[in-house]
């Protein structure tokens, strides 16, 4: 990589996918990659003139910028300036710059519908981490260079914090349940979200009554750090206790990112026996199955 461009990749996308390009940005960061994600330089970027600022980065201080399109990203004016920056650079170029990666089919001005995409419908965070890396020509992150002959084991990260992500993963959680539900407002189901007690509850409503409610909270006897569920169709029954599912937020060394660890009791109804490691993107589609489940089964 040319030695006066501080970003082997700078990320573009709207606040609506954060929950995704996280992940993509963390497997990359672990890889060694030299990322630009907005959230890893809030101190750095607090004062600056942004306007300028996100033109230097997208317009001349990166190798290649991935682009997650979406609705969302053409309707916004953040997302506009930095396409625009990122579509400067890649005419005065003679190789590919921008690398599109789509949530929808939103046309967007200056991507022609004949540039290859990567579809985010079907490929994980993890997936698309290693398609960028090879882009970048260097080795993924679950094959690790090594000198012939020899082996690399695979290590949990020491910056790897399981309270740190396991706040993280009620966070994504949170946005990927509203991301979910925002579609089925036209349908008259609402998704309401608030703190009680340490817990994070989430109720989704039709018509003023209760259809499904999930609470979700750190921390249960065996340990402070673990996660713990408890859903019911309906309203919960008073003084409701207990929990249907528990969880932790260990390193995956075969997705090289966190996963949640989950003990399953009754809130998926997978009807499995053990414990099981969910993606966390995984988990939330599994929940969010076993939600549209009871809402349809209450649908008059």
């Amino acid at each position: 990589m040319p030695s006066d461009l501080e970003f082997d990749v700078a990320l573009s996308f709207a606040g609506e996918e954060r929950e995704y390009v996280e992940q993509v940005a963390r497997i990359l960061e672990d890889a060694g990659v030299r990322v630009f994600y907005d959230s890893y330089y809030e101190a750095e970027m607090w004062g600056k003139n942004l306007l300028g600022h996100f033109d230097e980065v997208y317009r001349k201080q990166a190798r290649f910028c991935v682009m997650f399109i979406s609705a969302s990203y053409k309707r916004k004016l953040w997302t506009n300036h930095e396409r625009e920056s990122a579509q400067a650079k890649a005419f005065q170029q003679h190789q590919e710059y921008i690398l599109p990666v789509r949530f929808d089919d939103t046309e967007i001005p200056g991507v022609l519908p004949t540039v290859k995409y990567i579809d985010a419908r079907v490929t994980t965070p993890s997936e698309l981490a290693a398609l960028i890396l090879e882009k970048l020509g260097q080795p993924s992150a679950d094959e690790p260079p090594a000198p012939q002959g020899s082996r690399r084991p695979k290590l949990t990260p020491r910056a790897f914090n399981p309270y740190e992500e396991a706040v993280r993963f009620m966070d994504v959680l949170d946005a990927g349940l509203r991301r979910r539900a925002a579609p089925l407002a036209g349908d008259g189901i609402q998704l309401t979200v608030f703190e009680r007690s340490g817990r994070r509850s989430f109720r989704f409503l039709r018509q003023g009554e209760t259809l499904y409610s999930v609470d979700v909270w750190m921390g249960d006897l065996s340990s402070d750090k673990s996660i713990s569920f408890l859903s019911s169709i309906g309203e919960f029954r008073p003084f409701a206790s207990g929990s249907n599912a528990v969880g932790e937020v260990v390193w995956s060394k075969e997705h090289s990112q966190p996963v949640l660890k989950l003990m399953d009791f009754s809130l998926l109804d997978m009807m499995s026996s053990g414990q099981q490691e969910y993606i966390f993107d995984d988990f939330i589609n599994e929940l969010w199955n076993r939600i549209c489940d009871a809402l349809e089964q209450q649908d008059d």
